[in-house]
């Protein structure tokens, strides 16, 4: 009898102890979830879900690619070539990507959809839809105007080492001239920005000054546990000039880093990385 008591005993406390363990998870995930600020969770929860594809390709007048695709979180803009014939998009790059398309392409050319709904400038949208709008072009699209692209920057491979960031109307920039790849300075957070921190666009226009190695731009994300995470690597081949555009749906915390694959001493580069749509 005293052991059957002992024994019923034990399984009561062995119970107890369960249901206590049981209440403690189910209480920590509650707080984990409350601890999340409700800001961040609406930043995740609005965000537009796109379906991966390419939009149109345009072939500019140097015979450079600049391509438009919509990937799950965003819309891309990306051209990339030698840097013997390209050398960035000029005026262009004021513009929307939107508003891109539109200038480079004739009055009767359909716009795809996916490039109305990163366009928040209302004039532009109306603009665009007088227009057929379309999934998506199949067939590469010619530049309408062969001279847009003609205007020379300067080369950002000559000249002394430097850096400056720039703070003004609405942008966060920094513009590299014949700089090291890795050195201080590469890694670039949208958060320096004065009175503000999260950004729905960041952009980057780089040259490789190296012949023989290549460099890689690394963009990243801040998650809503305070951890950044890669997005993107951007690979920029030997005496290339790449030019790369993403505008997402929703602000967030954005950074990106400039390395080399080759040697860290002297690998030099130069252009620059924006953020803006703060």
């Amino acid at each position: 009898m005293k052991n059957k008591i002992i024994s019923t005993q034990r399984i009561t406390g062995t119970s107890i102890f369960i249901l206590i363990i049981a209440l403690f998870f189910l209480y920590s995930c509650s707080k984990e979830e409350e601890s999340i600020p409700a800001s961040e969770l609406e930043t995740v929860n609005e965000e537009i879900t796109l379906v991966p594809k390419t939009l149109a390709t345009i072939k500019l007048s140097n015979n450079v690619d600049l391509v438009f695709r919509s990937e799950l979180d965003g819309v891309v803009m990306e051209a990339k070539g030698s840097t013997d014939n390209y050398n960035g998009l000029g005026d262009l790059k004021t513009l929307s990507s939107l508003e891109i398309f539109l200038a480079l392409t004739d009055n009767n050319v359909e716009v795809p959809g996916d490039l109305l709904l990163i366009e928040e400038n209302q004039k532009v949208k109306t603009r665009a839809q007088e227009r057929n709008i379309i999934e998506k072009h199949d067939k590469i699209l010619a530049a309408k105007d062969s001279q847009i692209f003609q205007k020379f920057e300067g080369s950002y491979c000559v000249g002394s080492a430097n850096y400056n960031t720039y703070d003004q109307s609405g942008k966060y920039y920094r513009i590299y001239n014949n700089y090291n790849a890795g050195a201080a300075g590469t890694t670039f957070y949208s958060s320096g920005k004065q009175g503000a921190d999260k950004c729905k666009r960041l952009e980057l226009e780089i040259t490789n000054c190296n012949a023989n190695s290549s460099i890689k731009v690394r963009t990243y994300y801040k998650n809503v546990f305070g951890n950044y995470k890669i997005k993107k690597t951007i690979n920029v081949s030997p005496h290339t000039c790449s030019t790369y555009r993403k505008t997402f749906p929703s602000k967030r915390y954005r950074r990106t880093s400039i390395s080399s694959s080759g040697n860290l001493n002297n690998h030099r580069f130069g252009g620059y990385l924006l953020y803006t749509r703060y």
